[in-house]
């Protein structure tokens, strides 16, 4: 139940208010010297929200939810006097502090940390008592007051567009339902959301925190220095353009360890899981000191607390005002570009002073526009560590491809490619554009290389077992791994040669073909790599990005950075 209540004094306007627990209220307010009336009680916090919105603005009602009494809170907290309820309120905000949550979600929360389920009474009354003392706020998960077009969804910010209403079981009435951020958790109409601030006393605290890199190149170190420079500047977001396999994690180590250091959380962010399982065995050996954590809808560290923490974007939206520092990885990969709900997740995660690193290295042409313009700070690592140039892709028009691989037919770049594969050992990327041309690709293998056929696997973003599969393609149990864009970023594996086959297609677009292009050359041993674009047309895409790749082998060599011949003008 949710209480529509009025604190009253004489001369002042009335103060509403929706509780939780309405003997919290009271007790608060009559400690202050103001009357406290029920106007009403509600089975859901949307249909109190409604009522309440009719009687005050919408800056009054947010201010009723949150109160007025954080000084005072602040004075409080130390205190020995505070009763067993406000003891509770301040143990459940050391553990929710920082997050943003639904109230099954802080049940479950609390139940991780306590090894049993929280007393009903007491969890309310001490989320009532935070909501009072300014340290949460308390809103409809799903916004609903007010005409339609404003409404939205209170954790991912998504309106109307992504909100769909229909019968609920919870409330047994029409409700609101976001979505666009369904994979976190049903946001209702009916339930409420909790924003809870990071305690102030929520510093990490370490002993000291280690890094193990190996040594990194001057260019490298160059980077890392203006990185930990840049941080005591005013600009809030810094953009770091670095080539494919050019050490963009390592040059990023340095800035993560003076955050963390200072005794700040850093947020690492990356647009899919498979980077997140990527970096985080990276992160965990070369960061010592600090609790690392991985998060994503398949961990089961979703409530563990860590310093440094290694997230996909949309779990940014469960988190608030925790972090001092984000890396933004790979920042214009899908979904995480032209989102604006993951992007404001981000900012929201962020303290009030905190900072962000966009890491890329096919940045959109409107944040080149900008930089050039000096509108967006940006440092350029144009090379890779071992010195030499980003591999120049070799284009090979066929005609008639796919129907020559439907019909088991000779397609020769592609033969040459995995005759070279057989002859010298190598592991292998062929990319592909759709998942129905998975099989056709396999099938022409069987075909015409069934010897090598025993040797190749498949997998695209419908693969429930794609993480297995990438483990065996690194352990070069799997010879030449086929896949759709779903890895054309976050996988690194020595010596690996690459073909795009269909690179006309209209998913791969400069910054895709760069990025799977990328996944070649970027090991000592093979730091030339072969890559191979086969397709029936000569694509815009594919012409900007081969300028794009020669012109940071340019950049790279203008700046000294290269060691090696082969710099293609």
């Amino acid at each position: 139940m949710f209480t529509l209540y009025q604190a009253t004094v004489r001369g002042e306007p009335p103060h509403w208010g929706i509780s939780l627990a309405p003997e919290v209220d009271e007790r608060f307010w009559r400690d202050r010297g103001r009357e406290f009336r029920i106007a009403g009680s509600f089975e859901t916090i949307g249909q109190a929200w409604f009522v309440l919105r009719k009687h005050v603005s919408k800056e009054q009602s947010k201010s009723s939810l949150i109160g007025n009494g954080m000084e005072h809170f602040e004075q409080t907290t130390d205190d020995d006097h505070l009763s067993p309820g406000q003891r509770y309120g301040v143990a459940i905000w050391n553990i929710l502090g920082g997050r943003v949550l639904l109230e099954e979600e802080i049940r479950s929360l609390l139940r991780f940390r306590w090894g049993k389920d929280p007393d009903p009474a007491a969890l309310r009354a001490g989320l009532q008592w935070l909501c009072l003392m300014g340290a949460a706020e308390c809103v409809p998960a799903v916004e609903m007051a007010g005409p339609a077009v404003k409404w939205h969804c209170s954790r991912c910010g998504s309106g109307p567009s992504r909100l769909f209403r229909t019968k609920c079981k919870r409330c047994r009435q029409a409700c609101a339902t976001c979505d666009h951020c369904l994979v976190l958790g049903r946001c209702r109409s009916c339930v409420p959301l909790f924003r809870i601030r990071p305690p102030d006393a929520s510093a990490v605290r370490t002993d000291g925190v280690r890094l193990r890199l190996p040594p990194l190149t001057p260019k490298q170190q160059e980077v890392a220095s203006l990185l930990e420079g840049w941080r005591d500047g005013q600009e809030r977001i810094l953009l770091l353009w670095a080539a494919t396999g050019a050490g963009k994690t390592e040059v990023c180590l340095p800035l993560v360890r003076r955050t963390l250091q200072s005794g700040q959380r850093v947020l690492w962010v990356t647009p899919r899981r498979d980077v997140v399982d990527e970096l985080y065995p990276r992160l965990k050996k070369a960061v010592e000191g600090v609790r690392v954590t991985a998060v994503h809808g398949g961990t089961r560290s979703t409530w563990d607390d860590g310093e440094l923490v290694i997230a996909t974007a949309h779990q940014a939206w469960r988190m608030y005002r925790r972090y001092a520092l984000a890396i933004v990885d790979e920042v214009d990969a899908y979904p995480l570009y032209g989102d604006p709900a993951l992007q404001s997740g981000i900012d929201q995660a962020l303290c009030n002073d905190g900072k962000a690193v966009w890491v890329t290295a096919t940045p959109p042409m409107v944040w080149q526009r900008k930089a050039r313009r000096g509108k967006l700070p940006v440092i350029t690592l144009p090379a890779r560590f071992h010195g030499h140039p980003l591999p120049v892709p070799e284009r090979y028009g066929v005609r008639g491809l796919w129907n020559k691989v439907s019909r088991g037919k000779p397609v020769p770049p592609l033969s040459d490619y995995l005759r070279h594969l057989m002859q010298t050992g190598k592991p292998g990327l062929i990319f592909v554009p759709r998942v129905a041309d998975l099989p056709r690709l396999l099938q022409w293998i069987n075909r015409r290389y069934p010897s090598m056929a025993r040797f190749c696997a498949a997998v695209s973003g419908k693969e429930r077992n794609r993480e297995e599969i990438v483990a065996r393609f690194r352990r070069g149990r799997v010879r030449v791994l086929l896949s759709t864009t779903v890895l054309e970023r976050g996988v690194t594996v020595p010596g690996c040669q690459v073909l795009v086959l269909g690179a006309d297609h209209t998913v791969m677009d400069a910054a895709t073909l760069v990025q799977m292009s990328g996944r070649a050359g970027r090991s000592p041993e093979d730091p030339a790599g072969i890559v191979r674009w086969i397709s029936e047309e000569w694509t815009e895409a594919q012409r900007r990005a081969i300028r794009e790749i020669k012109a940071m082998n340019r950049l790279a060599s203008r700046m000294g950075c290269l060691h090696a011949p082969g710099v293609k003008r």
